[in-house]
């Protein structure tokens, strides 16, 4: 990490005197040249932020296998229905 990093955050502190994590996580993520940097230093978020993120993976996660539920069940009819289809008419003919 080089000391233009540090001298950049703390530009961005309102305090003044105090260089927090905070500020230096937002440089990292507001510049590209720090991208290598992000994984190690993430935003700072509060519980309620990560029990929303959360609910809503959840809820993706629930919608992606609910989703994939109605797909087989619904191909499944289709086939069920054609085969219906296929053995009135050979009883027709």
């Amino acid at each position: 990490m080089s000391i233009r990093n540090p001298t950049e955050g703390y530009k961005t502190t309102h305090n003044g005197k105090k260089l927090d994590y905070k500020n230096l996580a937002e440089i990292v993520h507001a510049d590209d040249k720090y991208e290598f940097l992000r994984d190690i230093m993430p935003k700072k978020i509060t519980v309620l932020e990560f029990k929303r993120i959360m609910a809503r993976k959840m809820g993706n996660d629930r919608d992606t296998s609910k989703d994939d539920e109605d797909s087989s069940s619904s191909s499944s009819d289709d086939e069920d229905s054609s085969s219906e289809d296929s053995e009135e008419s050979n009883a027709s003919a």
